[in-house]
């Protein structure tokens, strides 16, 4: 908890510093010293609370069998220090190089991609171990009786999805882990539920249910909190890995066929604001033949500064977001630029699922 608020300050450090150039940076400042010392300061404070409190935060329990839910919680733990150490690494290995090189390598988003998703994989699938595995050290039968099921209907989902045309080999491993996480969740509520229902017949499931998880908000909450990660990384992997993305020349009553969307140029429009003019391109969205709605992607030209700025446009329909970029206008033609980008709003859905769950518990 202490190194993550370091990491803060850090993250801070570079973008408001320039020390590292980046779409993200805000360009050169004289803050950098401050963000040093005050680094320093968090270290040396938090590095005294911890050598003061050391005997009492030092746990008395010993590990009998990796094979354990303590052992699940320490490998979860390992996986995240890898994780942030692989993101800060990344982050600052141009200021290394530099350092050692004499010039900056900066390091692109295939780099963390590369190393990130097999960890964020791990994590879910050790997320879907947790909730059944039994402390201290998990017994053969233990592990046959918690996962058969599980496993064999996480399985058929998987190949169910390949039967599908979901080929991708990083998008069926999701699947499996995100199904098999889903399921050990769910297996595990349902079984105090049906032990709080055996006790208590007359309040039916429902009264049940709320009842148990209210006695035990910490672990339900976490549960939550978990369905909704399990929601992020489905998003996160759909459209980083379907979205597709075009630039077409598109004619008033044309259609433009891209995926299972189609798009109609109607009009393009030409206005004035107080400090620019306005061209827009008005374009209808269809999905497989059914009418979506009306976009109007633009760019705005500056008479004052004579630039021209592109106006995108972003709409979500069902959980695709589509995004519209203006490229140019000519002879009653647009050019723009259109990305597709499937499983977008399960991302937003997890955030939320994510935050409903820490506030439960």
């Amino acid at each position: 908890i202490l190194a993550t608020f370091e990491l803060v300050i850090l993250g801070t450090l570079l973008t408001r510093s320039g020390i590292i150039d980046s779409v993200h940076s805000f360009g050169q400042s004289n803050v950098a010293p401050h963000f040093i010392w005050f680094m320093v300061a968090i270290l040396v404070v938090t590095l005294g609370l911890l050598a003061v409190k050391y005997k009492k935060l030092t746990s008395k329990r010993i590990l009998n069998s990796p094979i354990s839910r303590e052992g699940s919680f320490l490998a979860n733990n390992w996986i995240f220090m890898a994780a942030t150490f692989a993101v800060v690494w990344g982050t600052l290995y141009p200021l290394v190089s530099d350092i050692f090189r004499g010039y900056r390598v900066m390091v692109g988003p295939q780099f963390f991609n590369q190393v990130i998703t097999p960890l964020a994989l791990a994590l879910v699938l050790l997320m879907g171990l947790c909730p059944l595995i039994g402390w201290r050290k998990a017994s053969i039968a233990n592990l046959k009786k918690s996962y058969t099921y599980p496993l064999i209907i996480a399985v058929s989902v998987t190949v169910l999805s390949a039967i599908a045309g979901i080929l991708k080999p990083y998008m069926l491993i999701v699947i499996f882990a995100c199904v098999f996480a889903l399921l050990t969740h769910l297996l595990d509520t349902s079984r105090a539920v049906m032990n709080n229902h055996k006790k208590d017949a007359q309040n039916g499931i429902l009264k049940n249910t709320i009842f148990t998880m209210m006695k035990s908000k910490r672990t339900y909450g976490g549960y939550i909190a978990h369905i909704g990660i399990l929601l992020l990384v489905v998003g996160v992997a759909g459209s980083t890995l379907y979205q597709y993305e075009e630039t077409p020349t598109i004619y008033p009553g044309k259609e433009h066929v891209i995926k299972d969307y189609s798009f109609v140029l109607t009009k393009i429009i030409t206005y004035s604001e107080s400090n620019r003019e306005v061209t827009a391109g008005v374009i209808d969205v269809f999905k497989k033949g059914q009418y979506l709605g009306t976009v109007e992607p633009a760019m705005y030209y500056y008479p004052k500064q004579d630039q021209d700025v592109v106006k995108p446009y972003v709409v979500t329909y069902s959980l695709d977001d589509i995004y519209f970029s203006t490229q140019g206008f000519g002879d009653g033609k647009q050019t723009v630029k259109i990305k597709v980008i499937p499983l977008m709003s399960l991302i937003w859905a997890g955030a939320i699922a994510i935050t409903f769950g820490t506030v439960f518990a």
